[in-house]
């Protein structure tokens, strides 16, 4: 859940789930696999896809605080707000999703699967890249994905790499 705090308002989001829900909005059949606490953020993050026409039916739900990010916006860009939260963790990062034979023979039925650096799934690309789908991975824009032991280890298992390079010089991002 993004809160945006010049605003007081919270809206589903994250990586992965936007990535859904614009898939469903252009017609796409699409499901999110995120784990979402049982909290009344994860039930808004649900009732959301639901509304949404994205299929929650292999998202785990897990006790304990949905994730949740700060935004502030600074000349019209969003900055993400470290800290603004008490829970350092949401039960995302704490219990990623492991898929099971289910979830497997679910994600056989896509084209394309999406993950990034914040879903902690790394351990589980190799299992999804043998069904065969097209696989994005967001890295975002933090350093410690950015280490050559992480971009070497990820980028072998995914077709499509994505940055964000807002604050990096073209010689940086090439």
């Amino acid at each position: 859940m993004d809160y945006y705090i010049h605003k007081k308002m919270a809206f589903p989001g994250g990586n992965a789930f936007n990535v859904a829900v614009y898939a469903a909005e252009n017609g796409a059949e699409a499901g999110f696999l995120g784990t979402v606490g049982d909290d009344v953020i994860g039930e808004h993050i649900l009732k959301c896809a639901r509304e949404k026409h994205v299929d929650i039916s292999h998202c785990p739900v897990k006790h304990g605080v949905s994730g949740r990010a700060a935004v502030n916006i600074v000349d019209g860009d969003r900055v993400f707000v470290s800290g603004y939260f008490e829970e350092k963790h949401g039960v995302g990062s704490l219990y990623p999703p492991m898929l099971s034979s289910a979830d497997l023979n679910y994600v056989e039925s896509f084209q394309l699967v999406h993950s990034s650096c914040y879903a902690h799934v790394e351990n589980q690309i190799e299992r999804v890249r043998a069904l065969g789908p097209i696989i994005s991975f967001d890295f975002s824009s933090e350093d410690k994905y950015r280490t050559d032991e992480y971009l070497k280890q990820v980028s072998a298992m995914v077709d499509m790499a994505l940055f964000s390079c807002e604050d990096m010089s073209d010689e940086e991002c090439i």
